[in-house]
């Protein structure tokens, strides 16, 4: 079986174009991912991310970016179409005030208008109220608003989150449902309540509600889902987590409950193993056969590679062969992250006049590159190794909009640098090729 060539990339410090500057922190730039077919593993989409320093976020903190496209690739081919952008604009506290979604339209070649959330922060830039919209054809409409609510004191929490409905006849938003935080004397989240607000009694009614439990090294320990039939609280399933001695989570079992035997059914377990820095860089998936009295079985398992600030940079997935050993297999899936390091002085990915789009990343056989002035003017463009040899260069006549499909066949696989300078202003990026 043919084996996907795994790209382990760490960002390198873009440093042939500019003064070297201190870099201090790492962010996403771009994702991929890829399916397997049962023989190999093909592209399935590409998303890259543009930023305004000193913004940034990766896959365990919130991204903040100017710009998030993601290109598709229909089955069977390996050509990249456009498929959703996401814009997000901030106030001067460096919060998100807005993220407005857009298709493609392969009609009309126009990005569409489909939804957008607004944020609202109250004096200490918590959010306190988020409004969802949605594109009408002319103008934003109003669907939902979610009003947030914190306990008092010092070490405030989130105490509530009530969901709201908009009312076109009223031109207001109507109570629908709300969720109800509790915590212990240590901050601790133990129990969360869903609620559906009943317009006949003017009323919440419960709905469900999780309930938390931790170690005693304060780690969560396990989490229960119950419904309400009306006259009390049914368990509906379980996560139970374990730890090491260095508090890595080791496993994760999901059981639903048994209203027969009053007992928990074993579902799945992920367990988790080699950790770096508290990160796994195996996992192994079981699920519970209940034959001859019930065993945990292999299903799948996933690697995990990551850069020196600890961020994702790699899982692929193989299947369990009953025959008894691990195989690439069909629905199995494989993705990279991409990461750039950048200080609050550093160069800006996206120029005050203009912007870039470069895909897919990574480029196997083409790099595209989709370029936007505000104003025209001439231009060239550069791409570097990172040895700083100019692997490709040329020169393009003053133009507002450019774009151009490079052959990266006589590209070795690893990183580049793009250059683009203008008579007004230059954008640099960098990029990945992976044959």
């Amino acid at each position: 079986m043919k084996r996907l060539k795994l790209l382990f990339t760490l960002a390198i410090p873009v440093l042939l174009m500019h003064d070297a500057q201190a870099q201090t922190s790492s962010r996403l730039i771009a994702a991929a991912n890829w399916y397997n077919n049962g023989a190999i593993f093909k592209p399935l989409d590409s998303t890259a991310y543009t930023y305004t320093n000193p913004r940034g976020g990766d896959l365990m903190h919130t991204l903040k970016y100017n710009t998030a496209t993601n290109w598709q690739v229909m089955t069977g081919d390996t050509v990249y179409s456009n498929n959703t952008t996401a814009y997000q604009q901030f106030d001067a506290s460096n919060n998100i005030i807005s993220q407005t979604n857009t298709v493609w339209n392969s009609v009309t070649s126009m990005w569409d208008n489909t939804t957008k959330t607004l944020y609202f922060y109250d004096a200490t830039n918590r959010v306190d109220t988020m409004v969802s919209q949605v594109w009408g054809g002319s103008n934003w409409v109003n669907v939902s608003r979610d009003v947030y609510t914190y306990t008092a004191g010092t070490a405030s929490h989130l105490f509530s989150i009530q969901h709201q409905l908009w009312n076109s006849a009223t031109s207001g938003f109507d109570a629908n449902t709300q969720k109800t935080f509790y915590y212990n004397v240590g901050g601790n989240l133990i129990q969360e309540i869903g609620q559906v607000y009943n317009t006949t009694t003017s009323t919440y009614n419960y709905t469900d509600k999780y309930d938390y439990t931790y170690t005693t090294g304060n780690m969560p320990a396990t989490t229960t889902y119950s419904v309400w039939t009306g006259g009390g609280w049914v368990a509906s399933n379980m996560y139970t987590y374990t730890y090491d001695a260095s508090n890595n989570r080791t496993s994760e079992m999901y059981q639903t409950y048994n209203a027969t035997s009053m007992g928990w059914d074993n579902v799945t377990v992920e367990n988790y193993s080699s950790f770096v820095s508290g990160n796994p860089q195996l996992e192994i998936d079981q699920r519970w056969d209940t034959a001859a009295g019930g065993s945990w079985v292999n299903n799948l398992e996933r690697t995990y590679a990551y850069n020196s600030y600890n961020q994702l940079t790699n899982s692929v997935d193989e299947s369990w062969n009953i025959a008894g050993f691990w195989e690439h297999a069909n629905g199995d899936r494989a993705a990279n992250y991409y990461y750039e390091t950048y200080t609050t002085s550093g160069v800006n990915n996206v120029a005050a006049n203009g912007e870039v789009s470069i895909f897919p990343i990574p480029a196997q056989n083409t790099l595209n590159i989709k370029l936007n002035w505000n104003e025209a003017q001439a231009f060239t463009v550069a791409i570097y190794d990172m040895n700083g040899a100019v692997v490709r260069m040329w020169s393009v006549p003053a133009t507002a909009q450019y774009t151009t499909g490079i052959s990266t066949a006589n590209f070795a696989s690893g990183n580049y640098v793009v250059k683009i300078a203008g008579t007004n202003g230059q954008i640099v990026k960098q990029v990945v090729v992976a044959h």
